[in-house]
């Protein structure tokens, strides 16, 4: 490794001390957690030696029940506080301990691995191991929401322009000094709440009102629900009217229920899991909104969300309203209420009709909240990265001119540190393409990982394994891991040279381009593997694209040859050492002459006897 690394050995103390702080204060809780649960089944027992004492001796022992009653309930709501405060407790504790993941490199599996953004077919995404367990979404994503998820997915997905990257760093450079924000937005999520789809939420929020003429329709229910229920009071009282009224009553009530029943699950549809999504939207609102900002994006971002000082406006005031809502929906699921009570009191039809009032004033806005959110929850997680990795580098972004990317000790972000060998690298100007060539194993293929991940992080926001870095806004397009596929019909050869004629798409519209090819064309002979390669690669270079070309084939050589200027040749080295096959990974101006295919077949123990051909 090149030059000299910050020492992470502060910021693993200060880690290492917030995890004991959590965890005595979980300790603690759980003490007065396991004490309350005493309490209350010493308490439910007690109620039940009275109710039977009551029962067998004599009523004077039924004094105790309501006082032992009451006391069993405060209990219960006391309790509740408990666990909330532990839940809370438990998430805090969880936060840092992702951190020291991150900076123990121990991450893998502790943020979000996306394996749903999975895409063969995207153009880099396999290549640069974007998604899946020990993925850099898994070391750059700790997103506590799907709509986080989202947010980052789409970052590492695309192309972003000089100022988009400017203001994303500008923004995780200001969280990663807000420790105690970042800490309050992920407490904020429940800890399954990232793999709830809000989709059905958000079509609801979007969709259009299903009950007309709702304050005639409150005020109908409400009426009839007061003259059943008054009808019920008298029957059972054995008021004559009450055997008058009842029939009529019931009859009518139930007219008006069935008629608006399928409006009213219309109404209600889309909402099965919002109870969870709402409770946590809410409080990660909240938090946002609570915050002072100076970076652009948050507070642009904070503005959406509280465009005014009436807290009325402000949108995690209108969430928990919805929140309020959805809860009463949910008691239903209650027997009592669901079977009984609530049919009477035409529940379902109540919160349908508070439900459309919501929609009506906030639906549209939702969506464009939730956004804001998965931007700050993105965004922390790359302060959590950056934080973790004080060595690495903000990439300076490149206004116009032509295409360029340039780094000094790049690494790859999912090596460990002590097995990540760098390398600089320039590229753009006068030189378009860098020809790598060496032998098997010798780090080819890690190399334009290592510039594809940068190019990608850069632009997404995030730090880069680098001491240094600049770069254009680049179309990132690769061919480095190329399988064929069966269920398509598609050979190997087949599925790369779509790939490639991807990258030449990408180049021809005009964008500035960085294309990293591995063993170009390696299905076919080697004739004609060197005259589409060439033909390829100068289109490409004439396109003003630039990019990095492995091959261990030295025909190929001859490409950075016609090319002229242009091109500059690199290699990475190998030696034998008591039988063993050695590589320092270390980048090399110049071209490799030899090659080491036979060296390794004898590793492995393939002792044939080679002749020449």
């Amino acid at each position: 490794m090149n030059g000299t690394q910050p020492s992470i050995e502060p910021i693993v103390r200060e880690i290492e001390a917030a995890i004991a702080e959590r965890g005595l204060r979980l300790d603690a809780i759980e003490r007065v957690d396991a004490t309350f649960a005493n309490l209350r089944l010493g308490v439910a027992a007690l109620v039940l030696a009275t109710g039977v004492a009551a029962l067998a001796l004599d009523s004077i022992w039924a004094w105790g029940l309501p006082v032992e009653a009451v006391a069993f309930f405060v209990l219960v709501f006391r309790h509740a506080d408990v666990l909330r405060r532990k839940e809370r407790v438990t998430r805090a504790l969880s936060f840092h301990e992702r951190r020291h993941a991150l900076v123990r490199n121990q991450w893998a599996g502790t943020g979000s691995i996306g394996e749903r953004f999975e895409d063969g077919a995207h153009g880099y995404a396999a290549d640069l191991d974007l998604f899946g367990r020990g993925s850099i979404f898994d070391l750059s994503c700790a997103a506590r929401t799907w709509l986080g998820e989202d947010a980052c997915a789409a970052w590492l997905l695309s192309a972003a322009t000089s100022t988009e990257i400017r203001e994303r760093q500008e923004a995780v450079r200001e969280l990663e000094r807000s420790l105690e924000f970042r800490e309050a937005l992920w407490v904020a999520a429940e800890p399954e709440v990232h793999a709830i789809d809000p989709r059905p939420l958000l079509d609801w929020a979007r969709a259009p009102a299903r009950i007309e003429h709702r304050n005639r329709v409150r005020f109908t229910a409400v009426a009839l629900s007061i003259f059943t229920s008054t009808a019920l009071a008298l029957r059972f009282a054995e008021n004559p009217w009450g055997g008058r009224l009842l029939g009529p009553a019931l009859l009518v009530h139930a007219a008006f229920l069935l008629g608006f029943r399928k409006r009213a699950d219309e109404a209600t549809s889309g909402l099965d899991r919002a109870d969870a999504l709402l409770a946590t939207y809410r409080e990660s609102l909240e938090a946002i909104e609570g915050g002072s900002f100076e970076s652009e994006l948050l507070k642009r971002g904070r503005a959406a969300l509280a465009p005014s000082s009436d807290a009325r406006s402000r949108a995690s005031r209108r969430v928990r309203k919805l929140h309020r809502i959805v809860e009463w929906l949910d008691n239903l699921h209650d027997f009592y209420l669901g079977a009984s009570l609530g049919p009477l009191l035409l529940w379902k039809l109540q919160c349908a009709l508070a439900l459309e009032d919501w929609r009506e004033t906030s639906g549209r806005e939702l969506e464009r909240w939730l956004a804001r959110l998965g931007e700050f929850d993105a965004l922390s997680g790359f302060a959590a990265l950056a934080e973790t990795h004080p060595g690495w580098a903000w990439p300076e972004p490149i206004d116009g001119g032509a295409p360029r990317i340039e780094a000094e000790d790049l690494g790859h972000p999912l090596l460990a540190p002590e097995s990540c060998v760098r390398n600089d690298l320039r590229l753009g100007g006068e030189t378009a393409l860098m020809l790598v060539s060496g032998s098997n194993m010798s780090g080819k293929s890690t190399w334009l990982r290592s510039v594809g991940s940068a190019a990608v992080m850069a632009q997404a926001g995030a730090p880069v394994c680098a001491r240094a870095m600049r770069m254009s806004s680049l179309r990132v397009v690769t061919s480095l891991r190329v399988v064929d596929s069966l269920a398509d019909g598609a050979s190997h050869f087949l599925a790369e040279v779509k790939r490639l004629k991807h990258a030449l798409d990408v180049a021809e519209t005009g964008a500035a381009t960085l294309f990293l090819f591995d063993e170009i064309l390696h299905g076919t002979n080697s004739r004609e593997r060197a005259i589409g390669a060439r033909a390829l690669v100068r289109r490409l270079v004439e396109r003003h694209a630039i990019g990095l070309v492995t091959t261990h084939d030295l025909a190929l050589v001859a490409l950075a040859d016609e090319l002229g200027a242009r091109a500059v040749k690199s290699y990475f080295a190998d030696h034998v050492e008591d039988g063993r096959m050695l590589f320092d990974y270390k980048l090399r101006p110049g071209v490799l002459a030899t090659t080491n295919a036979l060296a390794v077949m004898r590793s492995v123990g393939i002792d044939l006897d080679f002749q020449e051909v």
